[in-house]
């Protein structure tokens, strides 16, 4: 989250970060530091894929995935 958040603050653009209820609060001040919004949703991968999927079709935002991302 936070090294998204680093590219789109360098970049100017928004950031909607994904993260779990239970998420350290170092990593959260990390990711809102950068200037992203941090949006939390469940404990579990599949919770926030499910909210960063909804919140990408209303907002109309790109998902940069955690992991497996060909970019």
């Amino acid at each position: 989250g936070q090294g998204v958040a680093m590219a789109a603050q360098a970049m100017g653009m928004r950031a909607v970060i994904v993260m779990p209820t239970t998420a350290p609060a170092v990593k959260v001040d990390g990711v809102r530091s950068f200037g992203a919004e941090v949006i939390f949703a469940g404990t579990t991968s599949i919770d926030r894929q499910r909210r960063a999927e909804a919140e990408a079709a209303a907002q109309g935002l790109t998902i940069v995935p955690p992991f497996d991302h060909p970019m």
